[in-house]
């Protein structure tokens, strides 16, 4: 049994709504770097021998305190990078919500490619190989894995056996934890958004 302690990366810097998804740069607020910081006192008691975080600078920010309380490096996944928002990177939800091709991926996430970008069915892929691959390698461990609000959700989805199109169902907040285990019976989630901080 594998457990995975799926982490939101907290707080980060732009204006709400700005679609940050690969733009490099973006890192934490100052708020978010308290967060990061609480987030490593919470979860330094769980039994996680291993941190894993997506390749950008919020996420790799998130993960740093929690890995130092353990003593432990922090493993860089290119699996759990954000969603690649292509044509639409850091440009605004209220900026996009004329645009007819972001209508079209809203009416079936499944199905419409993003401009320029993925699949949200790619991005749900590559999250979930990415665990499945851990719980190969530590069949009885425990694991943070720390991400991007997307890429978790479309990998609650898959685990709790939904659609991908209601992947926005799950609340994700910044510096949440959502805790779930790998088991020979299949997947168990035990707790979804423990808002921290």
């Amino acid at each position: 049994m594998t457990t995975f302690y799926l982490v939101r990366h907290a707080e980060k810097d732009g204006p709400p709504g700005l679609l940050s998804a690969r733009a490099p740069g973006a890192g934490l607020t100052a708020a978010g770097r308290g967060q990061a910081r609480q987030l490593a006192e919470v979860l330094a008691p769980e039994p996680i021998r291993r941190v894993l975080s997506s390749p950008l600078a919020r996420a790799r920010e998130t993960a740093a305190p929690l890995a130092e309380r353990l003593g432990i490096d922090v493993e860089v996944a290119a699996g759990l990078t954000d969603v690649d928002y292509g044509e639409w990177t850091d440009r605004t939800v209220e900026d996009l919500e004329g645009d007819a091709e972001w209508r079209r991926h809203h009416a079936f996430r499944s199905g419409v490619r993003i401009p320029g970008g993925e699949l949200l069915l790619e991005t749900q892929a590559r999250i979930v190989h990415e665990m499945l691959k851990i719980a190969t390698e530590m069949p009885d461990g425990a694991v943070a894995l720390v991400s991007h609000g997307d890429p978790l959700r479309l990998a609650l989805t898959w685990l709790a056996g939904a659609p991908l199109d209601f992947f926005e169902r799950f609340d994700l907040d910044y510096a949440s934890v959502t805790t779930v285990t790998l088991t020979r019976a299949g997947p168990r989630i035990h707790e979804v958004n423990r808002r921290i901080g």
